[in-house]
């Protein structure tokens, strides 16, 4: 997994709207650690039970890398957040979002991002690999300014049995975004427990 040092903020900018001020404490490398540790431990078990009947509400965290692909600058950043979601089995649906998304980029600004990403998918691939769109409109401080950016991502899961995290789902997150800047996500992961 790509990770980088955040350096404490030498300079605080005003933003607009829903990012507030940048705040070296909102994501430090503390949190990507975390992160990584968890999500580590969540891969570290295996499906092998029964196929999976009813609903299931899962909730974790999502760690993804986004670069500037428009050739403006070479502008990187990690973007944390909370992932829930709500999968039913029977009907192959999840339903959900991710929120409460702070970012940082590689000199160090850290910001709060605006707005929220929809979890969505209705007959999704096989019970024990869900898949689903992840969409929304964000506000992210890039470059030195308050940019939206419309994210249009995929979420590929598996569904895993492990004992130290209760039933967890891990997998990938892919896409772009496009707008006021254009994004592609580098890589980013999740992970999440009933």
């Amino acid at each position: 997994m790509n990770m980088f040092f955040l350096k404490p903020l030498a300079i605080t900018l005003a933003l607009s709207g829903c990012l507030g001020t940048p705040d070296p404490q909102l994501l430090t490398q503390a949190d990507l650690d975390a992160f990584n540790l968890n999500f580590a431990a969540a891969e570290t078990g295996s499906y092998n039970g029964p196929v999976p009947t009813g609903t299931a509400t899962y909730s974790g965290h999502s760690l993804f890398y986004v670069s500037r692909t428009d050739g403006v600058s070479d502008f990187r950043a990690a973007v944390l957040g909370d992932i829930g979601m709500d999968v039913n089995f029977d009907t192959s649906t999840i339903t959900g979002s991710i929120d409460n998304m702070v970012m940082g980029d590689e000199d160090g600004n850290t910001s709060n991002v605006g707005g929220s990403l929809v979890v969505d998918a209705s007959g999704y691939g096989t019970v024990r690999f869900p898949s689903a769109d992840v969409d929304g409109m964000l506000s992210m401080y890039v470059d030195g300014s308050a940019r939206n950016v419309t994210m249009d991502m995929a979420l590929a899961g598996i569904i895993r049995d492990n004992p130290a995290l209760a039933d967890t789902i891990t997998g990938t997150l892919t896409g772009t975004g496009s707008g006021d800047v254009s994004l592609v996500l580098d890589s980013g992961s999740f992970y999440a427990t009933d």
